[in-house]
């Protein structure tokens, strides 16, 4: 007796359940189709052909029902369009659109009137007409946001070369206009940021362009102030080793990064001023109070200065994970030693004191970063160096390479904390500037 393979008889049944879903399919269609609810029975009729292509019947009644569908939609664009409503309208282009793309499929084209090509593209004109006008009246009436979204709205529906060109220049003059508002209110900070959104509109006049920076322009030479941070210094007496290397690491960061590039409004001391004023700052002893930080800022005549001290380091190590690996000496004999790997966390506390020329605290916080990154070290009771260990074991008592991965966490940790610093120097500045 002849055996049927079972990949034969696994196709056949895969062609069974296509068919039988794609009767059910069918079914449902015709069930949508008799309540009327066109749009829904064609995406049945459209899913029922993609489970079999060769059902006729799916494919007569896909005709049919999209002719219905798309009979109504052209019912409900001419009414909307006679009251003069294109964005309304838009919807059932839309519709109709979406209703001859899904039928184009499964390879079957939708019947629709000689002139829809003509009546499509005016209720689109229309339409973004209608958003231009609309984004008019809000940018008159000083309501930005409304006409912002009109003018983008206005590119959605296939905009004429003119009627994107008017869009732009409507989006950028009414950020212009919004921007010139804030001037007048005195918000410099809001006035620049409103401002500096001209330069993302892609096809703002080179002319609007010009006119942003100047309203940027003017509004940092009212508002921008300058923040004198002292270098990051170790608290207490004995200091941690590694609060001592934590140190180097932050400032260097700060230096190459937020100091060298603080945001809008803000202008950072130079650092030539800042080593003077730190030598300055020896006469006044450790442990820096806030008038002491403001007779230092009216040495270099800053408005504000921030002291930050490193106060203190921690480490926790979790999801250590430790195995027994046999090994042998060098003179044969058989031993073993400890693999221990995990994730290493180091933590670290630094206090960040903001104040102004007269010696106010605008701050006066601790903030906590964190560092975190695997590790892998070999621990054994005797000399690592008496151990037959091949090239990957060797790494695993190699002082470099433990020293390297401990480095790459306090680099993460100088770097989350760094951050973490230049917000809390930089936020309570910002906001004392409208």
């Amino acid at each position: 007796m002849r055996t049927i393979p079972r990949s034969f008889l696994a196709l056949t049944g895969l062609l069974v359940a296509a068919c039988a879903s794609a009767e059910k399919r069918l079914e449902q269609g015709m069930e949508l189709q008799m309540q009327g609810r066109f749009d829904q029975a064609v995406v049945r009729y459209v899913e029922a052909l993609e489970k079999d292509p060769e059902l006729q019947e799916a494919r007569d009644r896909l005709v049919e029902a999209g002719d219905s569908a798309i009979s109504g939609h052209l019912r409900e664009l001419a009414r909307w369009n006679a009251a003069g409503d294109q964005v309304r309208a838009v919807r059932h282009v839309n519709a109709i659109d979406g209703l001859l793309a899904r039928a184009r499929t499964v390879g079957v084209r939708l019947p629709i009137p000689a002139d829809y090509t003509q009546r499509r593209m005016a209720t689109l004109e229309g339409a973004v007409e209608g958003y231009l006008e609309e984004g008019e009246v809000a940018r008159e009436r000083g309501r930005w946001q409304d006409a912002l979204s009109a003018f983008r709205q206005a590119r959605r529906f296939e905009p004429t070369a003119d009627q994107r060109d008017r869009s732009f220049v409507g989006e950028a003059g009414t950020l212009l206009d919004w921007a010139t508002a804030e001037m007048e209110r005195g918000s410099l900070r809001r006035a620049y940021d409103v401002a500096a959104q001209v330069h993302t509109v892609e096809g703002a006049p080179r002319e609007l362009s010009l006119e942003a920076e100047s309203i940027m322009a003017e509004a940092l030479a009212l508002g921008e102030v300058e923040v004198m941070p002292l270098p990051v210094v170790v608290g207490g007496r004995r200091p941690d080793p590694g609060l001592l290397d934590l140190e180097v690491r932050v400032n260097d960061l700060l230096a190459q990064g937020p100091w060298r590039s603080p945001p809008p409004f803000i202008r950072v001391t130079g650092d030539t001023q800042v080593r003077e004023v730190v030598r300055e700052a020896t006469a006044l002893g450790s442990g820096l109070r806030a008038p002491a930080v403001g007779l230092l800022l009216r040495l270099v005549e800053a408005d504000y200065g921030a002291w930050l001290e490193l106060v203190s380091m921690d480490a926790t190590e979790f999801d250590v994970d430790q195995s027994s690996r046999s090994v042998r000496t060098r003179d044969g004999r058989q031993t073993s030693y400890v693999l221990e790997e995990g994730t290493r966390r180091l933590r670290a506390e630094a206090r960040v004191m903001v104040v102004d020329r007269a010696g106010n605290p605008l701050t006066d916080l601790v903030v906590v970063g964190t560092g975190e990154g695997p590790f892998r070290r070999g621990i054994y009771e005797g000399s690592p160096g008496d151990l037959n260990l091949d090239r990957r074991e060797v790494d695993y008592f190699d002082r470099l390479v433990l020293e390297a991965q401990e480095s790459a966490i306090r680099q993460a940790l100088a770097e989350d904390l760094a951050a973490l610093l230049a917000s809390a120097v930089f936020d309570p500045v910002l906001g004392r500037i409208d």
